[in-house]
């Protein structure tokens, strides 16, 4: 797969323990595997019927670096609405190539607070992680955004005006994020001003990375002039989402429109597994696995530009550890 450039987009929560002290920067023991897609594509339709594919990839919580690459196609299941839904391919162990030096620009969301979702800031102990590892492969700029809340500048409050290789000096301004919450949702605002610094980067690899824990409700831009603006730039878009409340369709359909990845996280235990290997995921060769999905609409032909939405599940069959939803988003050519 093409790499970009990465633009960071993580909703940081209020109310969250502030861990600053170095020993306390470390990713947490009791994080939990998690999966990722990769990509999502479609393949074909006719009549009432459509393939789509997707790459997965299934992340170890212990190691932050190794892959879950050996289930078995019986422990994969899927399902969605409006129809029936079948696995009709199975590839594992596949290696996703997509090494590569880039720009990151990592947005954290401070609307609203983190009590509920990240309580003890695992967020930025996962981002710490990932800025220490792309160093000095990618240049990063991170920032937080919200409306009306507690931030010095709209749509984004940036850590410096200016990309950067180092980690060192963005640790006091992502930790202390957490006590600046509040205001409302303005992401797809935040995320075209981050295009807009990614644009004229040199970087062959140009990613937007959002981790959200609320939807957009104030910002003056909707979502298709964001796809369309990552498009014609060649940007990806990746969201990571955590908690309840984030509609995973709608973040969904930019991530893998633009060719970006997608996590939906349940909780803060998964969402730091996910966050801790994003190094690997986005700019290494992770292994993982390749299905197609057929699906047969209930009522009526598919039409041209309809989404259509799969949920796969990925049930462990010996411990029965449930991942993540893994959810797979295409539109049909016009």
């Amino acid at each position: 797969m093409k790499s970009k450039v990465i633009v960071w987009v993580a909703f940081a929560l209020a109310g969250c323990e502030i861990i600053y002290d170095n020993d306390d920067k470390e990713l947490p023991y009791n994080s939990l595997d998690a999966g990722v897609v990769l990509a999502s594509r479609y393949v074909s339709h006719s009549g009432t019927e459509l393939v789509m594919e997707a790459d997965i990839v299934l992340l170890d919580h212990y190691s932050w670096g190794d892959d879950l690459p050996f289930f078995g196609e019986d422990e994969f299941s899927v399902d969605g609405e409006g129809g029936t839904y079948e696995i009709i391919s199975f590839l594992d162990d596949q290696v996703f190539d997509r090494a590569g030096e880039g720009a990151a620009v990592i947005l954290i969301d401070q609307s609203g607070n983190y009590e509920t979702a990240d309580p003890y800031n695992y967020r930025a102990k996962g981002l710490n992680k990932f800025l220490q590892k792309s160093h000095p492969q990618y240049d990063h700029l991170i920032g937080g955004f919200s409306k009306d809340g507690a931030l010095a500048n709209e749509p984004v409050e940036y850590h410096s005006a200016s990309f950067s290789t180092t980690w060192e000096d963005k640790l006091q301004f992502l930790f202390f994020l957490a006590k600046r919450t509040g205001g409302t949702n303005n992401v797809y605002d935040a995320i075209g001003d981050g295009l807009s610094r990614l644009k004229d980067h040199p970087a062959n690899n140009r990613d937007l990375i959002v981790l959200a824990h609320s939807d957009d409700e104030v910002s003056n831009v909707g979502r298709q002039p964001i796809i369309d603006q990552a498009l014609a730039d060649d940007i990806r878009i990746h969201f990571i989402t955590v908690g309840n409340d984030v509609d995973a369709r709608q973040v969904g359909v930019a991530s893998h429109t633009t060719g970006g990845m997608f996590a939906s996280c349940p909780d803060y235990l998964s969402m730091v597994t996910v966050v801790g290997n994003l190094r690997h995921v986005l700019d290494g060769s992770p292994n993982g696995y390749t299905i197609r999905v057929r699906f047969v609409k209930s009522a009526g032909p598919i039409q041209p530009g309809e989404a259509v939405y799969a949920s796969v599940k990925v049930t462990d069959q010996y411990s029965g550890y449930e991942f993540n939803p893994l959810l797979i988003t295409v539109r049909v050519p016009e």
